[in-house]
């Protein structure tokens, strides 16, 4: 409850000083504090939800911390309270993916007694049938990464094959099923940059490509090489796809809507192209400058100097 709807809705905002309830006269924290070790726990979890400030968060931080950090091995009968503690110290848990994380208190509570096991039998139900819904999406982006062919290419062999990893990070941002289309969309991006981000070319190459116009020569010289044609029309495809898609049109109305209070218009101008090639153009610069500081210290990537060509 201390940050839900910080931003979207503050009535809903806990302000941090109710946690002085828990002082003294004197402004401590109270001794008998040490009495709810799940108290403590709980503390410990709000106090690293603190904003720059709020000093009573990081005054419970040590508390809780230090507390938490001598009871390793608490006494008492509650069989999940020394997976509590230890759990605790390693990482709070609205830092951790929601779903692991939920997933890993389903099974601590199956060892109590005193829980409801309606509620648990929900609790796992509803992480099954999410799980259940992850697999479906990860064969469709399967079966597209297969299609693609770019995983499998053998010129592309030194690539790294992430997409298991990229669809897994996405859901970690974007956990609820229903937001399926932009989980879609997503992981495809990320496992294209992350391909892209392996074809690099050298200094030589990218200045060329900056500096030189494109001549009718060069598009001629294209038709020899049907290779580089697909490779880049496999870009060009999903680049095209991201940029008409139906999040496209939901973004650029929720723009127009009153209600949105124009949050979307800035990323509605950036898909419709407005400063795209102008941001693309300054970044190119950087990108040449920063090479060529390396080149002339002697500093070089490590690998084989593979000409562009070969391994687009």
């Amino acid at each position: 409850i201390l940050r839900v709807g910080h931003n979207t809705t503050p009535r809903l905002c806990v302000d941090a000083d109710v946690f002085n309830c828990f002082k003294d006269d004197s402004g401590q924290f109270k001794s008998s504090l040490h009495e709810d070790i799940k108290g403590m726990l709980s503390f410990n979890d709000a106090s690293h939800l603190a904003f720059e400030g709020e000093d009573i968060l990081d005054e419970a931080k040590y508390l809780t911390t230090t507390y938490v950090k001598e009871i390793k091995t608490p006494i008492g009968t509650s069989l999940s309270l020394p997976k509590l503690v230890s759990h605790s110290l390693e990482l709070p848990p609205q830092w951790r993916i929601q779903r692991l994380e939920a997933r890993w208190y389903t099974e601590v509570c199956m060892k109590e007694g005193d829980i409801d096991h309606d509620l648990l039998k929900f609790a796992i139900l509803n992480f099954n049938m999410v799980q259940e819904t992850h697999q479906n999406d990860l064969k469709d982006m399967s079966r597209w990464w297969k299609d693609l062919g770019l995983g499998s290419h053998p010129k592309l062999s030194f690539a790294r094959d992430r997409l298991m990893e990229c669809f897994f990070w996405t859901t970690g941002v974007i956990g609820d099923p229903r937001f399926y289309y932009c989980t879609k969309w997503y992981t495809k991006l990320n496992t294209m940059v992350t391909t892209i981000d392996d074809v690099y070319g050298t200094l030589d190459e990218l200045t060329l490509l900056r500096e030189q116009d494109i001549t009718k020569e060069a598009l001629e010289c294209l038709g020899s090489c049907p290779n580089v044609i697909r490779s880049s029309s496999m870009i060009l495809r999903l680049s095209d796809d991201l940029g008409t898609s139906k999040a496209k049109e939901y973004f650029e109305k929720a723009a127009e809507n009153e209600e949105a209070g124009g949050h979307y218009n800035l990323g509605v101008l950036y898909l419709k192209g407005i400063g795209v090639k102008k941001d693309a153009k300054m970044a190119c610069t950087y990108f040449i400058e920063a090479a060529n500081g390396w080149s002339t210290k002697g500093i070089f990537p490590i690998g084989k100097n593979v000409p562009y060509r070969d391994r687009a």
